[in-house]
């Protein structure tokens, strides 16, 4: 028994097949594998980061990590967390799971960046600034106290209150994380993940206020020039 999978037009006629509904991912078969990889332009940044090739085993990680820097946001930085044991260095990440809130969070919020090895972090120690979130599942779950405390100088930043202190209760910290962590890096500083999104303010103009002397680039995109001055 054959079955006619082709949609009907508006006169009952089988037409063209049916469109299939966009989920923001492309999927490219090759041999043995498959890549999936997110296109919304606002994600770009952490979704290229977040993809990988599945069946090509533990080796291309050894190969994509050791010899290069990566930065890897919000679904970069969930799944990559999930990865750690392949990661080297990474052993005091935390998982990330559902927010306290019970609720997806998007809007900006203040993050304070701290003194760690992170290479696309160099040079930011100490600054206070608006960042975007946008997630569901952003809490860092550790195993318990000692997995939180080895992670303590390879937290790269945290949510912080408009006066500066930790920020441990909602609103100001979105998910819930202990001690207001919202992004750590591996011991040597060339893997950090982050559940915030730092490409979507780097533009001064994307920010309600900003001191007259900015230019065309607000503070986040040192990030990226760090990243750029890295690869040489």
């Amino acid at each position: 028994m054959a079955v006619n999978l082709r949609r009907r037009d508006e006169g009952g006629k089988a037409g063209a097949p049916r469109a299939q509904p966009y989920t923001g991912y492309r999927c490219e078969r090759r041999p043995a594998s498959v890549r999936l990889e997110r296109r919304t332009a606002s994600n770009y940044f952490a979704g290229r980061n977040g993809s990988a090739r599945i069946g090509d085993g533990p080796q291309i990680w050894t190969s994509m990590f050791v010899a290069n820097a990566r930065n890897s946001v919000c679904n970069g930085c969930q799944m990559l967390s999930n990865l750690r044991e392949l990661i080297p260095g990474a052993g005091h990440w935390p998982h990330f799971v559902r927010n306290r809130s019970e609720q997806f969070e998007a809007r900006t919020l203040l993050v304070e960046v701290l003194e760690t090895p992170s290479i696309l972090l160099a040079g930011m120690a100490g600054s206070r600034m608006p960042i975007a979130v946008a997630h569901g599942e952003g809490r860092a779950e550790f195993r318990d106290g000692d997995h939180l405390r080895s992670a303590g100088s390879r937290v790269v930043l945290r949510y912080v209150e408009n006066a500066g202190g930790i920020a441990e209760r909602y609103p100001a910290n979105p998910n819930g994380s202990p001690l207001g962590i919202a992004g750590l890096t591996s011991r040597d500083g060339r893997v950090t993940i982050m559940m915030p999104h730092p490409e979507r303010v780097f533009r001064a103009v994307q920010h309600s206020w900003r001191p007259d002397g900015w230019g065309d680039d607000g503070p986040w995109m040192r990030l990226f020039r760090n990243a750029r001055a890295w690869v040489g």
